[in-house]
């Protein structure tokens, strides 16, 4: 059998053997203490304001009402964090750009045996296919006379 002590609330409305603090041994006195369990919540929920209780009920409708707003904010916060990120590669893009197009003409440097920045610029204004311009040639590390690229800058 299962032993329940009372609650000195509830020992007022209970059963003969509840009033003289015995354990509850009965079925019929498990329900009945059950029953005044229930009671007394109910009563303390309906004195309760509901701003500060703790025991108040919020309704499907209202929890998924919440759950959409903490969801919407959630969703702005990622896109937020996007376009943050997006924006800071954008604001880095200009530098890489412009260390590729300077590997680009390295490498088509190369390509036309090495060059003095004048006969590059040449063979670049002659060509139609290069995808080299006379702007990524400047871009160079062109050592003194512009004869030679400094390959140690390159590295």
């Amino acid at each position: 059998p299962v032993e329940i002590e009372m609650h000195p609330a509830l020992i007022s409305n209970s059963s003969p053997a509840a009033k003289k603090g015995e354990p509850l041994k009965d079925h019929k006195d498990i329900l009945d203490f059950a029953g005044k369990c229930q009671q007394l919540q109910d009563e303390t929920v309906c004195q309760m304001p509901h701003a500060h209780s703790s025991l108040h009920k919020v309704t499907l409708a209202d929890r998924k009402k919440e759950r959409e707003t903490r969801l919407f904010k959630a969703i702005e916060r990622v896109q937020e964090v996007k376009e943050k990120r997006v924006l800071e590669i954008l604001a880095k893009e200009p530098e890489l750009r412009r260390l590729e197009r300077r590997e680009c003409a390295y490498q088509e440097y190369l390509h036309n045996s090495m060059p003095t920045k004048k006969a590059m610029l040449a063979k670049i204004q002659k060509s139609k296919r290069c995808k080299v311009t006379e702007d990524d040639v400047d871009l160079l590390p062109w050592m003194h006379g512009n004869l030679v690229v400094d390959r140690a800058a390159m590295k």
